[in-house]
């Protein structure tokens, strides 16, 4: 597995605590990698028919639910690791292509993954509120109602079904119009009434720009000479270039710890599911 660092050396010397905050951060997001298997997850992925026969068989409310529930807690294990390779996957050529000092195409993948980890983080806190309130029914009535309410099965898998099948591409949603996206751009709107000092929204807008043929884009190439004799070379290496490298490296700074929240988060809600319905469901992804 590659290893995840970026070279410190690009920083200024007032800027070293900020690029060793940056690699600790990526370590941590490793520690939290060796947990995972990075290759082959096994997914029980259940079609509605077969769940269906199943719960035919059953003879309790209770039962029907460790059904459903089962089944949710593997497509939560799926969502966790497709979003965990997926933003490692990421993250590895983000961090070659700085060290490559590559600033432009290392910009533009963190764009990607920037949305990425508030993706992971919004709804990973999403489902894990949806598990604590399974535990509160169970406990307050000794039986969970399964229509309606935050955390029925139908609300959580209708969640979950759009996470995994999500799409805007027309000829894959005939096949399911409740396969319909959800946009990333409300997730950022309802993220941002939590990001309070704008932090994340700046962040967002400056690899907006630098992915669109904008003017940071063009910057990173420019060298400010005298008498406006500017130079226009081939290295990013440019007027723009510093603040470019500060946010990459707060983007993967933010994203790592973001992840590790959000992996945090499926392991909780997994396990409260699990505690709540007695599935003794263990999470491995």
């Amino acid at each position: 597995m590659p290893k995840l660092f970026v070279e410190e050396d690009f920083f200024p010397r007032f800027q070293d605590e900020f690029a060793l905050r940056v690699n600790k951060d990526l370590r941590l997001f490793e520690e939290m990698l060796s947990g995972h298997a990075l290759g082959q997850h096994s997914w029980n992925q259940k079609e509605a028919v077969t769940l269906q026969n199943e719960i035919k068989n059953v003879k309790s409310t209770f039962e029907m639910n460790q059904i459903l529930y089962l089944d949710h807690c593997q497509d939560i294990q799926a969502i966790q690791s497709y979003l965990i390779k997926r933003s490692y996957n990421l993250m590895v050529p983000i961090t070659s292509l700085h060290n490559e000092v590559n600033f432009l195409a290392a910009a533009t993948l963190c764009r990607s993954l920037l949305e990425l980890s508030i993706w992971s983080l919004w709804h990973s806190t999403t489902i894990k509120k949806m598990s604590e309130s399974v535990t509160k029914e169970l406990a307050e009535t000794g039986i969970l109602i399964v229509k309606g309410g935050g955390g029925s099965p139908l609300e959580l898998a209708d969640l979950l079904q759009k996470l995994l099948h999500g799409t805007r591409l027309k000829d894959i949603k005939k096949l399911d119009p409740d396969w319909k996206q959800m946009h990333i751009m409300d997730e950022l709107k309802k993220f941002g009434k939590y990001d309070t000092n704008k932090y994340v929204e700046e962040l967002y807008d400056f690899l907006c720009e630098l992915t669109h043929p904008n003017i940071i884009g063009n910057e990173i190439f420019l060298h400010v000479g005298e008498n406006e004799r500017h130079v226009i070379t081939p290295h990013q290496t440019g007027w723009a270039a510093l603040a470019t490298i500060e946010k990459i490296c707060a983007c993967l700074s933010w994203s790592a710890q973001s992840m590790v929240n959000a992996d945090e988060n499926f392991d909780e809600a997994i396990l409260q599911i699990s505690n709540a319905l007695d599935l003794n469901y263990v999470s491995v992804s």
